[in-house]
């Protein structure tokens, strides 16, 4: 079996994946298996994947999902197709390692015992106005450290340090894990797991609790293409709670932290200084003036 499945779900609206797929299988001899899943109609070349398919048995094109599934059962449904010792999800228009594998391999006889894999991944936004200054962190170091898991935990599911989103390098989108630890978190499902609109949280959320050992790349190995969060009308599966993905991102991540941690009989205790800092971090970086305002009122 591959050494790492790459899973690339296609929401609508979204390309084909050409280029991606083209640098992932640019090493005839790589251990990869890349897995692409389109739902509802496809836009773009996907004829020439499916060409491509057809002559390296690497590619596998999976059949469209229905119009209306959630993004997180299409993620479900893509992992469901992987047969890598490892496995990552990335989007469409992103980029991730081509020679990761390589890297897989080595973690598996230098550190036997992680199977999660973070990195923190650089973050483009195409359709961001060009008059807002940013600033991207370049680091100057590329070794990997063990990582404790309580730290992850205080800095997720506590806030701490955090800005909008937690301080969470690890997870399944932008990570790789380990297919154990795949089935594990699986397993653990329930009626009120993968109700979100964004489940790359749910599986940070999902991952950092039941891994057993975490592991840094301080070089990032992939980069997100980032478009901002719009608020959703979709309501908290808790009766009560009071975020949701009505709100906005910091809202939403709490929702999906809070569910998460009822499913497996734990309450959330998140609502401190730090996630109050980042919601007004969150409605600071709102440069729409109505939805700024909106949100502050929410929150």
């Amino acid at each position: 079996m591959p050494k790492l499945s790459v899973c690339i779900p296609v929401e609508p609206g979204q390309l084909a994946p050409t280029h991606l797929v083209n640098r992932l299988l640019e090493e005839p001899e790589s251990s990869i298996e890349v897995i692409v899943a389109a739902c509802g109609g496809r836009e773009g070349a996907w004829s020439y994947l499916e060409a491509r398919a057809a002559d390296d048995p690497r590619l596998r094109i999976l059949p469209t999902a229905p119009a209306g599934l959630s993004a997180a059962n299409l993620w479900i449904g893509t992992l469901a197709a992987a047969t890598g010792d490892w496995v990552s999800l990335v989007g469409p228009e992103d980029m991730i390692q081509p020679d990761l594998p390589k890297l897989l391999a080595y973690i598996e006889g230098k550190y036997p015992d992680a199977d999660t894999l973070g990195w923190n991944a650089f973050s483009i936004a195409p359709d961001a106005p060009r008059s807002i200054s940013t600033t991207v962190a370049v680091p100057i170091v590329h070794h990997l450290a063990d990582i404790e898991k309580s730290r992850m935990l205080e800095a997720f599911f506590q806030w701490a340090g955090s800005q909008n989103t937690p301080r969470m390098p690890f997870g399944l989108y932008h990570g790789a894990i380990k297919r154990t630890l795949l089935e594990t978190v699986l397993s653990a499902c329930g009626q009120l797991s993968w109700l979100t609109p964004l489940p790359r949280w749910e599986w940070a959320a999902r991952v950092l609790i039941f891994s057993q050992g975490l592991l840094l790349s301080h070089r990032p190995l992939s980069a997100i293409s980032a478009t901002p969060f719009r608020p959703v009308p979709v309501p908290s599966a808790l009766e009560g709670f009071p975020f949701d993905a009505r709100i906005g991102l910091t809202a939403t991540i709490a929702e999906v932290q809070a569910r998460v941690l009822h499913e497996l009989g734990t309450s959330w205790t998140g609502f401190n200084e730090d996630f109050v800092k980042a919601c007004i971090i969150d409605c600071m970086r709102e440069h729409d003036e109505a939805v700024f305002q909106q949100k502050g009122q929410e929150i």
